[in-house]
């Protein structure tokens, strides 16, 4: 009898402590950047109102790269053997980010696709985001990452009441051969920074081939070099012209400027935008459901348009501003412009380029592949010289490609 007490007694206590261990196991992960540690912390409060039995760890990617890389080989490895961190909220235009190219990633079975739980969201409104920015996250497989923000140059001039501005070209050819335009004064210059946004999609990750020959490239490279001549010269930047990111862009207009807005058209025609802040969740994850509860707040109304969740007195999601710490502008229609103060003139004409976004990549090694193109083509001695240039750096994006 004693002996069966005692066993009972045992029995119990393992129930208790394994029922311990189940609470405690039920931690989720979000893989974050070091300068989104703040803005983490912001959301997982936010979540909590709605989620209190659950708690968040911070899988946190160091500033320092030698840090840096040994975290990213440790998250790697964790995902290749079937764990890693439940949810990634990270940027893409890092030096040293998780994954080298997302579109890429998208294509590895890596990401979990969240139609469903989309479908079933409480607080996201699929229809309130940007579809060109939106729908990119997506594959065959469905919605596989959720752009948070995203970017693409521009320039900014004040209005001239005397002059209306002309029409911004549709493509790059449009651009380059149209002898009425002036360049001087309505395109961006300076096109070492810029050079990548000539391209719209750069392959096709189903099938990893480049969609542009070593040709075409090379040609694109020359065109482009053709134009950046003293233009930057030109640019009067006390006098309100700005040329820089979307973001930078527009929290910069003064108060009651009317300002017009041009970026470059693609060859393809349009303008392309590269995501730069994303979300997506591990395919591994042991608590789907609840790792989406956590991007369902995140994109909520109230945590992209900076408005927030009332409770008493206190706003919670008002501050998280993942997308404005990587120097991007949310995903969301209505939140985009919200940080900032436009005329409502400048919000038309921000509006209407906006509107011309045709092509959305995810920023990535092949964008700095890109950019190491066009600044050694800007150096070289030759033509000769240059289409070694070109061909090798377009055989090394091959490469990557199939990898």
């Amino acid at each position: 009898m004693k002996k069966t007490i005692i066993l009972s007694l045992m029995a119990a206590m393992i129930l208790i402590t394994c029922a311990g261990c189940k609470n405690q196991e039920k931690t989720l992960t979000i893989c974050i950047d070091s300068f989104f540690v703040d803005e983490a912390k912001e959301l997982i409060e936010a979540w909590q109102i709605f989620n209190k039995d659950i708690d968040v760890d911070l899988v946190v990617i160091p500033e320092k790269a030698d840090e840096a890389e040994i975290k990213i080989t440790e998250i790697r490895t964790a995902i290749m053997s079937g764990e890693g961190p439940d949810i990634f909220i990270l940027p893409t235009n890092v030096s040293a980010p998780l994954f080298d190219n997302v579109e890429k990633t998208m294509q590895s079975e890596i990401f979990l696709p969240l139609d469903d739980y989309i479908k079933q969201a409480q607080y996201m409104h699929v229809d309130a985001f940007n579809p060109m920015i939106f729908n990119s996250g997506k594959t065959d497989e469905g919605q596989l990452v959720l752009p948070v923000g995203y970017d693409y140059t521009v320039g900014a001039f004040l209005r001239d009441d005397d002059d209306d501005p002309a029409e911004l070209p549709y493509s790059w050819d449009d651009l380059i051969n149209n002898k009425e335009y002036d360049l001087e004064k309505n395109l961006i210059p300076q096109f070492f920074a810029n050079f990548r946004y000539v391209f719209g999609k750069y392959a096709d990750y189903k099938s990893n081939v480049l969609l542009y020959t070593e040709a075409e490239m090379l040609r694109r490279v020359q065109e482009a070099i053709s134009l950046d001549t003293d233009t930057y010269s030109l640019i009067d930047f006390d006098n309100g012209d700005i040329i820089s990111s979307i973001s930078i862009v527009l929290s910069t207009p003064k108060r009651n400027e009317d300002y017009v807005f041009n970026a470059i058209p693609s060859v393809e025609g349009g303008i392309t935008a590269n995501v730069i802040t994303y979300a997506a969740i591990n395919r591994n994850t042991r608590w789907p459901e609840e790792a989406f509860s956590i991007l369902d707040v995140l994109f909520s109304d109230e945590v992209m348009t900076g408005s927030g969740f009332a409770v008493g007195d206190r706003y919670y999601g008002n501050d998280v501003e993942f997308a404005e710490r990587s120097n991007s502008i949310v995903a969301h229609e209505d939140g985009c412009c919200s940080p900032f103060y436009l005329s409502d003139e400048s919000l038309r004409a921000f509006n209407d380029l906006n509107s011309r976004i045709t092509n959305v990549r995810f920023y990535s090694d092949l964008d700095e592949d890109i950019l190491e193109m066009y600044n050694k083509c800007l150096d070289a001695r030759d033509e000769e010289e240059q289409k070694k240039i070109v061909s090798q750096i377009y055989n090394r994006m091959q490469m990557k490609l199939a990898e």
